[in-house]
């Protein structure tokens, strides 16, 4: 069992990784909702791809020739080639692990302070034919798993601070507490399970429904009818222009969000969900935003907020996911 920092990039989650001989060093998106792994090419230039990016991957000998392709729900795209190269993250080694190198990315991107992204989801679908360097040691573990813990202190939110910690291999017991209710998988297509109920102040919603645990995802994803709930009893208001909820940040005694998943409570409190990032209109960001239905997509998906309240378990071998109250030295 080996334990990696996850550091903080402006509601990013991001892990550093080196590929090649000698080893270049990327700074990673951590992403639950993908099985992509891929890093910016170095024959990429355009404004895009040196925009905020830190590093690039130049390519050796073991260039392939098959195509790659990715897109994320939050607006990120990327396309290039297939490469394999030695691949080295938390004290794994993977002697020639694939990975997509991208030529082209859009704006998003751009504008996001990463070099790529590491996918850690169910390598059911957009993999193109890799094996995500995360199931590439699944025989390296003591427990085909991993455990993310995120943190909360001061100055959680800016550029470069250590933001949590990713356990692979077990069970994270010293940031989370060591009892883990389990939920098993409604399908390996995602981290997705049944949600009972959702709770706030007299509202309860006791729909079962399917939520999914996305670590790539700053804020909660929630359906119309619970948003407009959620807006009435924390008072918010919507910036059509910006698309993002505010809250007055002197407003005190907010109700928790209450999650019912498996049948056991999950508050999420004011504190995780109110997010002050020192703005001088004296408001803070309500950390929620609408999530369309189209049919298919899950009603629900707990991002970073719940995340940092709860540290979640990707059991890969059990097909289960574990939650577990999080430790916090500092909480504001």
């Amino acid at each position: 069992m080996k334990h990696f920092m996850i550091g903080t990039m402006i509601f990013i989650s991001n892990i550093n990784v080196t590929i090649g001989t000698p080893p270049q060093t990327f700074s990673l998106a951590l992403d639950t909702n993908s099985a992509v792994t891929w890093v910016i090419d170095s024959a990429c230039y355009t404004d895009y791809c040196v925009g905020w990016t830190v590093s690039d991957y130049d390519k050796n000998q073991y260039f392939t020739f098959r195509l790659f392709s990715v897109k994320y729900s939050n607006g990120d795209e990327a396309s290039g080639w297939v490469a394999s190269d030695v691949f080295k993250f938390s004290g794994f080694n993977i002697s020639r692990a694939e990975f997509g190198l991208a030529e082209e990315v859009n704006k998003h991107v751009g504008f996001e302070p990463i070099d790529g992204y590491f996918g850690v989801g169910w390598p059911t679908f957009d993999v193109d034919g890799m094996t995500p360097p995360i199931w590439n040691i699944t025989n390296q573990m003591d427990q085909q798993m991993f455990t993310i813990w995120l943190d909360r202190h001061p100055g959680f939110l800016e550029y470069g601070n250590n933001g949590g910690q990713i356990t692979i291999g077990g069970l994270d017991v010293q940031n989370c507490d060591a009892n883990y209710n389990w939920i098993p998988l409604n399908t390996v297509a995602e981290w997705e399970f049944k949600l009972d109920s959702f709770s706030i102040s007299s509202y309860t919603d006791s729909k079962t429904v399917a939520a999914i645990s996305d670590v790539g995802k700053s804020f909660i994803g929630a359906p119309y009818w619970a948003l407009n709930k959620i807006e009435k009893f924390t008072y918010a208001s919507y910036d059509l222009e910006q698309d993002i909820y505010f809250v007055h940040c002197n407003r005190t005694g907010l109700p928790d969000f209450i999650f019912t998943i498996g049948g056991i409570e999950y508050h999420v409190p004011q504190s995780e969900y109110v997010l002050d990032l020192n703005m001088s209109n004296g408001m803070c960001v309500l950390a929620v935003y609408e999530l369309k239905f189209n049919g298919f997509s899950p009603t629900w998906i707990l991002g970073d907020s719940f995340i940092r309240s709860y540290c979640q378990a990707y059991d890969m071998q059990n097909r289960r996911v574990g939650f577990s109250k999080a430790h916090h030295s500092q909480i504001h």
